[in-house]
């Protein structure tokens, strides 16, 4: 483009002093050349620094992403795969490809890696962890929301993200009796693409459902969403209802008044919940019953943390479904045994 640029520039300020030699007088001849040469000059150098600004704005926007960047619609791909497809225009895209075309198109030296060890395989989207620290155990938002985004890539979805409408999502939030959802829960509904989701989330195994293929985990519309007590969750809830009537006399009280959303089912009916002030964990904490022992299991602490776990077990919440554990990274198998003994306990 800079070489383009010059060019026409040149030429014209060429032209403009051969036009101008021809057609004025001898008198003016010199005045005039020396006039087409300076604007000529001038017309360059401007050339030349607009150039400059704008690849030196491009080469800074490279940078967060070092270099993988979609070359069709712009997308930051740094956090997926090293052979992936676009989320947000459906390019087919390799990390190689697109540095070497950035770094041609802009007359950069290589700067930017060709490889991401980090995301090679299955999603793993966090900088690598000592051998006693899990790779769920540190997440933030964006993280989170790109590996739904990597994962649904590797599983083949090649649309764009579609998020709800804002005024379709938040309608049935603030009616009569609604109580507000806090940023964890709202911030994922209302990023959330259904069809996106169901390419993240691995099956259910079979058997838990009336359909094998159903996603072991569906968000719910917002409609749906119930933010209430687990007494009153409780009413429509019978594990819940269950919990509450084997736990012991503390531990059932602590719980009574705890405040839980509804967001997620599970496929073979349980419901996940969202609890904003839990007694046992964090608030923001991820729990869902865990009918064998008839237990409230934290899944996360912390929704971005869920996801995160999603992400790196492709997929797949083997803290509900113990008997899909076979199925997820090796890596991640060590680590959901040790974080989530009581529930794998008596597994091979």
């Amino acid at each position: 483009m800079r070489n383009r640029w010059t060019f026409g520039a040149a030429l014209v300020a060429i032209a403009l002093v051969i036009v101008g030699y021809l057609q004025v007088t001898y008198v003016t001849r010199s005045l005039v050349m020396a006039c087409l040469v300076i604007g000529g000059i001038v017309a360059m150098f401007c050339t030349l620094v607009f150039v400059w600004a704008q690849m030196s704005a491009a080469k800074a926007f490279l940078l967060p992403h070092a270099g993988f960047v979609c070359p069709v619609c712009h997308f930051g791909l740094h956090a997926l795969p090293d052979e992936t497809t676009c989320p947000e225009c459906g390019t087919s895209v390799t990390r190689a490809g697109a540095v070497a075309m950035w770094e041609r198109a802009l007359y950069m030296r290589p700067r930017f890696p060709r490889t991401n060890r980090h995301t090679r395989g299955h999603v793993t989207i966090v900088p690598e962890q000592s051998a006693e620290v899990s790779p769920w155990q540190s997440w933030t938002w964006r993280e989170a929301l790109l590996a739904i985004e990597a994962g649904a890539a590797l599983r083949g979805f090649k649309g764009v993200r579609l998020a709800p409408d804002p005024v379709a999502f938040d309608a049935p939030l603030v009616g009569k009796g609604k109580r507000p959802l806090p940023p964890g829960v709202y911030s994922l509904l209302a990023w959330a693409d259904e069809r996106q989701w169901r390419a993240f989330i691995a099956a259910g195994p079979a058997g838990t459902s009336d359909e094998d293929v159903a996603p072991s985990v569906t968000l719910r519309s917002s409609d749906r969403i119930r933010v209430l007590t687990v007494l009153e969750h409780a009413e429509n809830d019978a594990d819940l209802l269950s919990f509450l009537n084997g736990a012991r006399g503390e531990q059932s009280a602590g719980w009574r008044e705890t405040q839980l959303i509804a967001f997620a089912d599970a496929c073979d009916g349980r419901v996940i919940y969202f609890a904003t002030d839990p007694p046992v964990a964090r608030a923001g904490s991820i729990f869902a019953i865990e009918r064998s022992r008839g237990q409230l299991v934290c899944l996360g602490e912390g929704m971005g943390q869920w996801l995160t776990r999603l992400a790196v077990c492709d997929g797949i919440d083997a803290a509900l479904f113990p008997s899909m554990l076979t199925q997820v990274p090796e890596r991640a198998r060590f680590f959901l045994r040790k974080e989530f003994s009581s529930v794998f306990a008596g597994q091979a």
